[in-house]
């Protein structure tokens, strides 16, 4: 069974303005195999298909959506954003060169010579959604993307062989490899009706729902969280460690990582 047209419709409009539009390299990442015992490796091209599995747009040209942007101006890449968006920025978080979001609070990214290395500090997920940093759109906000929304949209052209929310979003966490807390951190609940049909959607049906994304203002209530609630959130999920994260990996891991910082 395939969602329809009109359910992706509405779950693109429930998430607009949803983080800011960043988030989507930690998706990338995350699709990639980012977590607390595995790093990933950037390079110019090599999270392209990751690209297309989150964000294509059913565009001839190869261009790409992010849904939980809040304009048509930062909801559209280039078909080369592995390098443009992915790789350049990556790069500009290790030279201290970004403006605007930052991560680096808990993610690192080393250069190695095979690509940019990235992994968690040693306190992750303490950062993520909160904050411009963490990838809200402001300060004294939390990240508010609907989660089923988002796995509508994820599964735009999949058979998923379930009408069942509580399985979508089990295999929303298994294919972008999210744990709990990561999931609690970056999505919400919102009430969405799902209909399913026989057939997938086509590529141009897809292409007209990004198209005509933002016709319609962004409604989109951002939820604010104080700082100390939102830490007394993140406690509640983990354990914070003071140990870096390679330290309770496997040996496998350990070396890998020992590897890839040369």
């Amino acid at each position: 069974m395939y969602f329809t047209a009109q359910t992706i419709k509405h779950a693109v409009r429930d998430m607009r303005g949803g983080a800011d539009h960043m988030l989507k390299i930690w998706f990338v990442l995350k699709a990639m195999g980012l977590s607390k015992s595995n790093n990933v490796i950037v390079d110019t091209g090599n999270s392209t298909p990751y690209l297309k599995k989150l964000f294509r747009s059913g565009a001839d040209d190869g261009s790409f959506f992010v849904p939980f942007a809040h304009t048509s101006r930062f909801a559209n890449m280039q078909a080369d954003a592995a390098r443009s968006i992915i790789q350049t920025n990556c790069k500009k978080w290790i030279d201290g060169t970004v403006t605007g979001v930052d991560p680096t609070s808990f993610l690192t990214f080393k250069d190695t010579d095979k690509g940019i290395s990235v992994s968690v500090s040693r306190q992750y997920p303490l950062g993520l959604g909160h904050d411009i940093a963490g990838f809200a759109r402001k300060d004294g906000q939390r990240v508010s993307i609907p989660g089923l929304q988002f796995a509508v949209w994820l599964f735009a052209q999949t058979d998923l062989h379930t009408q069942e929310p509580v399985d979508i979003i089990t295999k929303l966490k298994e294919e972008l490899n999210l744990d709990d807390s990561e999931y609690d951190l970056v999505f919400i609940q919102q009430p969405i009706e799902l209909q399913f049909q026989s057939t997938p959607i086509s590529n141009s049906e897809l292409y007209d729902i990004c198209s005509s994304a933002f016709v319609d203002a962004v409604t989109l209530e951002i939820k604010a969280e104080t700082e100390s609630d939102y830490i007394k959130r993140v406690k509640n999920m983990v354990t914070i460690s003071e140990k870096p994260a390679w330290i309770t990996s496997s040996p496998e891991v350990q070396l890998q990582a020992l590897i890839d910082q040369g």
